[in-house]
């Protein structure tokens, strides 16, 4: 009993709220270092990855069409720099932003992958490494594919781009043309034979897309 009583009328020790607090700050410094980090490596993380879903790199990404009117006369390039195998049916989409233009003004200067994709027409060859295909997405707006048929690994290809925009351009301030890619195959594309002639397969869009206009490099025999 006495010992009970003894227990109960000693001071309590208090407790150190400062030093407690101390820790508490350590420990949130702590998680916040810890949560940048994680973040660093998952952003890291996640472009290596895309870089391995797309292979296909562009560069520039985008044409500004703030000056006009004007004709213009821009170069990008496309590039097979993130993979070890040749990449087939690369989809190149060029998007029309914050603009209306008459898609007949704008033309390529295409490369050559050294005329091996071909077929004949009557006495016209057409060559199908790198076809144009012009049209209008659901709103309306224009796009532009430009399908290649081929990008060995490593390789590049420089793409000139003219545009005419001194009659038929609207734009607003954010006028521009967006360019990416949006497929690529590891398997070639078959052309398909037709009464002893070849031809290329049927196009299959990536959405609903209004056709207007499909270009090849042509010449006679």
């Amino acid at each position: 009993m006495i010992c009970s009583r003894l227990i109960d009328i000693m001071p309590k020790p208090k407790k150190n709220t400062a030093r407690t607090k101390q820790k508490g700050n350590k420990l949130v410094i702590v998680i916040t270092v810890v949560t940048i980090i994680l973040a660093i490596l998952g952003f890291f993380g996640y472009s290596y990855i895309k870089s391995l879903i797309t292979p296909i790199n562009i560069e520039p990404d985008e044409i500004s069409l703030q000056q006009s009117p004007w004709s213009i006369k821009s170069t990008f390039t496309v590039s097979n720099q993130r993979s070890d195998k040749t990449q087939y049916d690369v989809w190149i989409m060029l998007e029309f932003n914050d603009c209306t233009i008459d898609l007949k003004n704008v033309s390529f200067e295409l490369p050559s992958l050294g005329n091996t994709i071909s077929g004949t027409v009557g006495n016209i060859v057409v060559n199908y490494d790198c076809v144009i295909v012009k049209g209008f997405d659901s709103t309306k707006k224009p796009i532009i594919f430009l399908i290649i048929h081929h990008l060995m690994p490593s390789q590049s290809l420089q793409i000139v781009t003219n545009i005419d925009s001194s009659q038929t351009f609207i734009g607003g301030k954010n006028a521009r043309i967006s360019i990416k890619s949006i497929r690529h195959s590891d398997t070639p594309v078959n052309l398909i034979s037709q009464g002893g002639q070849l031809a290329y397969p049927a196009l299959i869009f990536p959405f609903s897309f209004t056709l207007t206009s499909i270009d090849f490099k042509l010449w006679r025999q």
